[in-house]
């Protein structure tokens, strides 16, 4: 299966439309404040996420960005947080943002952070196709499973089990506590797909929820990897491999019965699980999950739309285009606010009702990824490094 880099801003490596300027606040909110900056070591590339080095992008007045993926997402726990550099290094840092340990590994790391505080592992995965977990208070190996082909995105840990997505469409689960493996699922991986993978999720106690590069949903058991349902998701249209890309590489997300997924072709779908019922479709193109809050939906686009939607109709309440071309992260929302970065190194803050800048702050990364957790809030870039702010509720 062939593969676009993950590092590039797809279809094209700059965007032929510049970013737009940053307009001016009247009257700012100030809705963060920072805490903490953590930078990933440099180091060699050996292939993976990012560049070896860690900056915001250098703004250019000719070209713009488009979205990237996710990349190497950082884990946090009530024991800090634990960071991975494309290069193999991996890092745990406390809440104050002192480094507790760090590892370096033989190969590149692909597929980001996971934590499995029942048996206090950390998880990552390799360029080599290696599941490795390391003890959440050491970094030492406890053990390794090696998979037919990297694994792009965190794994699961549910129940019993570690659920990992190879870049072959092969999907693997693992024993929690030594790393065997117990079963397998083959997907339909396409000729051509984008450098990344959606996370598996739970969508129950009992069933793992996978979106593959063909575009498909799956519904697998988590016991035994029995498939319960498959449902195509992000039609493909074009005649060339690259006009019919149809990953999902944006998590899903899923509240009551009602899973909302997006796409790179440009569908974002909501659709009711209990019935099978789909209750909307719209037109729009990302790489990035999208962020529910009341009755609201708010997702980012490729191209750095910022939009508000209902999230039961799927009507369009507001849309901003006041970051076009700024290779917009996911979007959070806070209780006065909707949280967005850019790769240009800034998170704005947007009125909730009416799409409305009303805070902007600087951060000393490329933000490709955002978590909210309560009152804190980090922000990533694609190589481990990270910040951490305090939201202003």
């Amino acid at each position: 299966m062939g593969g676009l880099s993950g590092c590039s801003y797809f279809k094209k490596s700059e965007s032929i439309n510049p970013p737009a300027a940053l307009v001016q606040i009247n009257n700012p909110q100030p809705m963060l404040a920072p805490a903490f900056y953590h930078a990933a070591p440099t180091g060699k590339r050996r292939f993976g996420w990012g560049n070896g080095k860690t900056s915001a992008v250098k703004p250019s007045k000719k070209y713009g960005a488009t979205q990237t993926g996710a990349g190497l997402q950082v884990a946090s726990d009530t024991s800090g947080f634990v960071s991975a550099a494309s290069h193999g290094i991996v890092t745990a840092i406390n809440p104050q943002g002192q480094t507790q340990w760090q590892i370096s590994l033989p190969n590149a790391i692909t597929g980001g952070v996971s934590l499995d505080n029942t048996n206090g592992n950390v998880l990552v995965s390799d360029r080599a196709g290696k599941v490795i977990a390391l003890e959440r208070t050491t970094g030492k190996t406890r053990w390794q499973t090696q998979l037919a082909s990297p694994v792009m995105s965190p794994v699961l840990v549910s129940g019993a089990r570690i659920v990992a997505l190879s870049n072959s469409g092969v999907v693997t689960a693992l024993d929690r506590q030594t790393g065997q493996v117990v079963w397998q699922f083959a997907t339909q991986n396409p000729n051509l797909s984008l450098r990344g993978a959606a996370s598996p999720i739970a969508l129950d106690a009992t069933t793992a929820l996978v979106s593959t590069a063909d575009g498909r949903v799956h519904g697998i058991t988590l016991a035994n990897g029995t498939p319960l349902w498959s449902r195509r998701i992000s039609q493909v249209r074009g005649a060339s491999d690259i006009d019919r890309l149809a990953d999902i590489d944006a998590t899903p997300v899923f509240e009551g019965t009602t899973l909302y997924t997006i796409s790179y072709s440009g569908q974002l779908v909501a659709v009711d699980l209990a019935t099978g019922q789909l209750l909307f479709t719209q037109d729009v193109a990302s790489l990035k999950s999208v962020a529910l809050d009341g009755d609201s939906l708010y997702a980012t686009t490729l191209d750095g739309k910022l939009l508000c939607l209902d999230k039961i109709t799927g009507t369009l309440r507001w849309q901003s285009d006041t970051l076009a071309y700024r290779g917009l992260s996911n979007a959070v929302a806070t209780p006065r606010a909707v949280l967005v970065g850019d790769v240009y190194g800034y998170i704005h803050a947007f009125d909730k009702a009416t799409g409305k800048p009303i805070d902007r702050q600087q951060a000393r990364h490329a933000v490709t990824h955002l978590q909210l957790e309560g009152s804190r809030l980090l922000a990533t870039d694609n190589d481990g490094s990270f910040s951490v702010w305090q939201v202003r509720l």
